[in-house]
């Protein structure tokens, strides 16, 4: 028993030398462990800088710097100068911006590279040859703005593939404010890489976006209606801006506008023609740092008279039509109107008129038909009234020609009537008519032609079960409203 509790309390104690050589060995073991870390992080750290030194970003297949100095390359340099790089940031246009950064571009490329200066509009190459030509600033000078619109895109992916490019390295650079989308529609060249350099944005600009005549009779004693539309494309608000109307020069219309930032308003202005003949007026905003946008002209002719001819089948049609010319013109200062019974019409003979009305045809000759296109083509107004003549397939060429609807068949409504719906847009035909309910004055009808139209007849009016009853379309300068329906 006392043997075993003297095992227990023995205690082993080493020699000085062996505890002397475990320390070193420990020690050892550490400078080991810490020479090969430090070890490890010097190869990865080479092996890093070697992989920066030698990489180059969206450039592929050469080396910067001095391993690839004796490499030769090929620049497309392309330089935008359609009309919005007339804008100006800081009494500066980016045009001249531009040109201004791409005078420095030579300085950047070695001896070895061959250039292209390219233009966009028109699309023009510049210059061709060494980079390190001296009269490469002076072509870059000049390039001129212009107030076309041009296809950067189209541009460069013509460039790209027409160049025949031998060089490993393919760059091209662009200057542009990249009014279309950044990306384009098709994919470049895997070979070439592209540099897409913005020379900013204009932050103040109002531009007017469209201009037309609303008013459907032009003489000098009505007034003249004018809508236009105009945005804040800039980035910031915009206070007390006067909108300007013109007339040969002289302002007959005036409003005061805000914008807010990227907003959209409409104007309509009404002012009487000074005179007849051709009217030339224009839209004006105030200078702002894009002054392309700013002036809108557009000219319509101001008749003395509306010379009006109406061709009918019966005596009852001429006379109906006689008695509504009288109510809208009693004085016979307006229209001088004209009429013919002819119900199979084998010659028009209107060089005269501007106006033509036909009612209830029972036949059309091809000479008839060319006549008619001749005037609508030449700017003559057309108001046509469907008797049923429209559906024989004799004339559908013709009336396809001209861009008529297709008629279909005769639709009867028995013993009931159909009704016309109220337009549901707040600018129709009949907004300008001053009468306490507009459903009371619209026409009831008992039958009506059926027509199949497109997205290039603008329906008027349609009847109660949907078909249209009134529409318009164009035949080169001229207007052609067309009913589907008798009056």
């Amino acid at each position: 028993m006392i043997h075993i509790l003297n095992r227990l309390t023995v205690k082993k104690v080493d020699f000085s030398t062996i505890r002397f050589i475990k320390n070193l060995e420990n020690n050892a073991i550490r400078s080991i462990r810490f020479k090969k870390w430090v070890l490890l992080l010097l190869r990865i750290g080479i092996i890093t800088a070697l992989v920066l030194m030698i990489a180059r970003p969206v450039t592929k297949g050469f080396m910067p710097g001095w391993i690839s100095a004796e490499l030769e390359s090929r620049l497309l340099l392309v330089i935008d100068n359609s009309s919005s790089m007339s804008g100006k940031i800081n009494s500066l246009s980016l045009l001249e911006s531009s040109k201004k950064a791409a005078m420095l571009i030579p300085q950047i490329f070695s001896k070895n590279t061959t250039v292209n200066i390219i233009q966009t509009c028109p699309p023009r190459t510049l210059f061709s040859g060494k980079i390190n030509d001296p009269s490469i600033p002076l072509i870059i000078n000049q390039i001129h703005p212009t107030v076309k619109y041009d296809n950067l895109w189209t541009v460069v992916d013509s460039l790209t593939s027409i160049i025949n490019a031998p060089e490993p390295i393919k760059e091209c650079i662009i200057f542009s404010d990249f009014q279309n989308n950044i990306v384009p529609n098709r994919p470049l060249l895997d070979s070439w890489k592209f540099y897409l350099i913005n020379p900013g944005e204009i932050n103040n600009n109002l531009s007017i976006n469209n201009l037309e005549v609303v008013s459907r009779i032009k003489v000098p004693d009505q007034l003249l209606k004018l809508k236009t539309s105009i945005k804040n494309s800039g980035n910031k608000k915009i206070t007390n801006t006067p909108i300007d109307l013109l007339f040969e020069e002289n302002r007959v219309g005036q409003v005061i506008s805000e914008f807010e930032e990227g907003s959209n308003k409409e104007f309509i202005f009404q002012a009487y023609p000074e005179k007849k003949g051709v009217l030339a007026g224009s839209i004006r905003l105030p200078n702002d740092d894009y002054l392309n946008d700013n002036i809108w002209f557009i000219t319509a002719p101001i008749l003395d008279k509306i010379n009006c001819l109406m061709i009918g089948g019966a005596d009852e049609e001429i006379s109906m039509f006689r008695l509504l010319i009288d109510a809208i013109d009693p004085e016979m200062q307006l229209i001088n109107f004209e009429s013919r019974k002819q119900p199979i019409i084998n010659r028009l003979f209107i060089d005269d008129f501007d106006l033509l009305i036909i009612h209830n045809p029972e036949a059309f000759t091809e000479a008839a038909f060319d006549e008619l296109d001749i005037f609508l083509q030449r700017g003559g107004g057309l108001i046509w009234f469907s008797g049923g003549m429209e559906i024989d397939p004799t004339y559908n060429k013709y009336f396809s020609n001209i861009g008529f609807p297709k008629a279909k068949g005769m639709i009867e409504s028995g013993s009931g009537i159909f009704s016309v719906n109220i337009p549901s847009k707040d600018n129709h035909l009949l907004s300008d008519l001053n009468v306490r309910k507009l459903e009371n004055e619209l026409p009831e009808c008992y039958r009506y032609v059926k027509h199949n139209y497109s997205n290039k007849h603008n329906v008027h009016f349609q009847l109660n079960n949907g078909d249209p009853l009134l529409l318009e379309f164009n035949r080169g300068s001229g207007n052609i409203f067309y009913f589907t329906s008798l009056m």
